[in-house]
């Protein structure tokens, strides 16, 4: 589990609103076969990385960043206030139109 990367997501329409949720992320290393979640800020104050917008590079953990783990097949959980939690496929699958929802 790693926490102080405070993955979020970006979506967006074709008029150009957007919303900012934060967002849970799960996938698995490589070589162990584990699983990795990484958590999100639980603040609304506190920044993060963008996930359905940022390259790997952006990412600020050293395992993110690593051929260890492929951040675009992570299974994405976004947290609304409202709704509560919205489940969205690998990142890979959608996020080339995830700002235009």
């Amino acid at each position: 589990m790693i926490a102080h990367e405070h993955p979020f997501l970006v979506l967006g329409d074709r008029v150009g609103a957007r919303v900012r949720l934060p967002c849970f992320l799960k996938g698995k290393m490589k070589l162990y076969d584990e699983n990795v979640i990484v958590m999100p800020a639980f603040s609304p104050l506190a920044g993060g990385t963008p996930v359905n917008v940022a390259s790997k590079e952006d990412f600020l953990s050293p395992l993110l960043k690593s051929p260890e783990v492929e951040i675009d097949e992570m299974a994405v959980y976004a947290v609304d206030g409202e709704i509560g939690i919205l489940e969205f496929p690998a990142l890979r699958k959608w996020k080339v139109v995830s700002l235009w929802l």
